[in-house]
């Protein structure tokens, strides 16, 4: 993936979120432990040197001092959204393409169409194409 393209979302999220305790939170549908690992290690890149990540079933308590990205199912939930500063929705084309609803579970299903967490994030990317990422513009316009 494109060190460019992630520098620029870390740069971005920085202006939201405090390096002293700040929290990232991402969801979505594909790759998360991925997208949050190019996260972190843009932070680092741009000289945020304290970066920690959990999936949200293990989130710990915010790093003191530094950054904490949490990924995983649920991040966006209503009840979540407020523990974080910026917050990243994680899809592909072709899931926006296909029925919705095709194996989905009851549960997942929920979460996507009625929590809405896209419209909720931050910043939504498309990562199709795992070299060339893709950021979705219209975010909530989109959904």
């Amino acid at each position: 993936m494109s060190t460019e393209f992630w520098d620029d979302f870390a740069r971005e999220a920085l202006v939201a979120t405090p390096t002293d305790g700040g929290r990232i939170g991402i969801s979505g549908t594909a790759s998360l432990q991925v997208v949050a690992d190019h996260l972190a290690q843009a932070f680092r890149r741009i000289g945020v040197m304290r970066v920690s990540q959990s999936p949200a079933n293990q989130d710990s308590s915010t790093l003191s001092g530094g950054i904490s990205i949490v990924f995983g199912t649920g991040v966006l939930e209503p009840a979540s959204r407020a523990r974080f500063h910026w917050t990243l929705w994680v899809e592909t084309t072709s899931e926006r393409r296909r029925d919705r609803n095709a194996g989905t579970s009851e549960a997942a299903q929920h979460y996507r169409d009625i929590d809405e967490p896209k419209s909720a994030a931050s910043a939504i990317v498309d990562i199709h194409d795992p070299i060339r990422p893709v950021r979705d513009w219209n975010d909530a316009c989109s959904v």
